[in-house]
């Protein structure tokens, strides 16, 4: 007779007479491996979550990367536009200082000519005329 692991009652045969639960007598090795295999493939399931949950991070974290990279991409296209607009609006009042100081030089000169009598007022106020209409608002 064995005492039975369950329910402590002695009992023969391959399971307890009192709860029917099974006697292992010879299958004891065979419980101990199957238990050991259990347990052994619940580490490994452990593992493979754990590699499964690194694997979904890294993907995430690249994804972020990614997100990241092109957000700044954009900001930076976006600043070497504004950029360029500066660039061509102080091109184009340059060239517009340019032309004004060009209209101040024929101004003078036609000052200067009508000071001197190379040129009669009628002409003088003709070309001034002129002028005042090239010179931008």
């Amino acid at each position: 007779m064995v005492r039975c692991p369950n329910c402590g009652q002695k009992t023969t045969g391959g399971d307890c007479q009192w709860c029917k639960y099974p006697i292992l007598r010879g299958r004891r090795k065979e419980a101990k491996k199957a238990e050991e295999a259990e347990k052994q493939a619940k580490k490994e399931a452990e593992l493979a979550a754990k590699e499964q949950a690194k694997r979904e991070a890294e993907e995430a974290r690249k994804a972020e990367e990614a997100e990241e990279a092109k957000e700044a991409k954009k900001q930076a296209e976006l600043a070497a536009k504004e950029q360029a607009k500066r660039e061509a609006e102080e091109a184009r009042k340059a060239e517009e200082a340019k032309h004004i100081e060009e209209c101040l030089k024929q101004v003078e000169s036609t000052c200067e000519e009508l000071r001197a009598g190379k040129i009669e007022t009628k002409e003088a106020i003709q070309r001034l005329l002129d002028i005042s209409e090239r010179i931008p608002e």
